[in-house]
């Protein structure tokens, strides 16, 4: 980010108040929540496959993902569907599980500082935004992972 350069950004609520941050632009739409069909032989932190634009996308949860403690979804729960990054990526978008309605914020140096907390795999930084502890997910090993239970089933 350069400097004095806002970057909007949005705030998606998370289990135990904690947050995520990710770009606007990262976010290509976000739903209503609705069950995922599960998928045999998958990892605990991927709820199972919606149909989005008539295609099947993965949905996750990212706090398991994480290593972190979650719950099941409320009743203000949402899904966030997320563009990867890769150009030829098996998986284009994934869904990931909110508990409200993301918050759009405008973030640059003045609003946003690193915090000093353990990022753990799936999480490139935990930042303060404002009054706000969030994480910054890191979409390449979102991706990664994804990928690989894509080529093994």
């Amino acid at each position: 980010m350069n400097r004095g350069e806002d970057l909007l950004a949005l705030l998606i609520p998370l289990h135990r108040d904690r947050h995520m941050l990710l770009p606007n632009a990262a976010v290509a739409e976000v739903i209503g929540y609705r069950d995922a069909e599960p998928v045999a032989h998958s990892p605990d932190w991927l709820a199972g496959e919606i149909q989005w634009r008539r295609e099947p996308i993965p949905v996750i949860t990212f706090e398991r993902l994480a290593g972190l403690p979650d719950g099941a979804p409320g009743n203000r729960a949402r899904i966030c569907i997320v563009n990867t990054l890769g150009k030829d990526s098996p998986v284009p978008y994934f869904g990931m599980v909110a508990q409200g309605i993301p918050r759009l914020v405008r973030v640059n140096e003045g609003n946003v500082s690193p915090l000093d907390r353990e990022a753990g795999e799936a999480v490139r930084q935990w930042v303060q935004v404002r009054d706000t502890e969030a994480m910054i997910p890191d979409l390449d090993a979102v991706e990664r992972r994804l990928t690989e239970i894509t080529a093994v089933q």
